[in-house]
């Protein structure tokens, strides 16, 4: 049983000491250059994300940063959509969709603290409005 013991703490010394090769190895970043990612909105599907993009962003860069010189931006930039999923793209343009995307947003929003407290007072006021109008109609919500 000793022996046992002994074989298992030298084995396993062993693979902690040794180091194990990469798992991947990353050609593809290049530290030389600056990647630039779209974020999109609500009620924005990929195909819009990456046409703003491609038609929007990437040229207002060329022309206020490069003047119009491609293969310097090029060199310097590496351009993609940080993509976040619409409910658009499941229920198309209609309300359940955009509400779906507002909830997320608050969500999102309610993982930062100022964004929390924003939310918080938005809402406080909501309710404080619909309690004064239900107030002066005689109903109370």
């Amino acid at each position: 049983m000793m022996r046992v013991i002994l074989f298992l703490v030298i084995s396993i010394n062993y693979l902690l000491a040794t180091e194990l090769p990469p798992i991947q190895t990353y050609k593809s970043i290049n530290e030389c250059q600056s990647d630039i990612y779209y974020g999109n909105g609500i009620m924005t599907t990929y195909k819009e994300a990456s046409k703003a993009l491609r038609y929007t962003l990437k040229p207002a860069i060329l022309h206020e940063i490069y003047h119009g010189d491609k293969a310097k931006m090029k060199k310097m930039h590496h351009f993609d959509v940080a993509y976040n999923w619409s409910a658009k793209e499941k229920f198309g343009d209609t309300a359940i969709a955009k509400a779906l995307d507002l909830l997320e947003s608050y969500e999102q929003l309610g993982n930062t603290s100022w964004g929390w407290w924003t939310v918080q007072q938005l809402l406080s006021f909501a309710v404080g409005k619909a309690n004064f109008l239900a107030n002066t109609s005689g109903v109370m919500v």
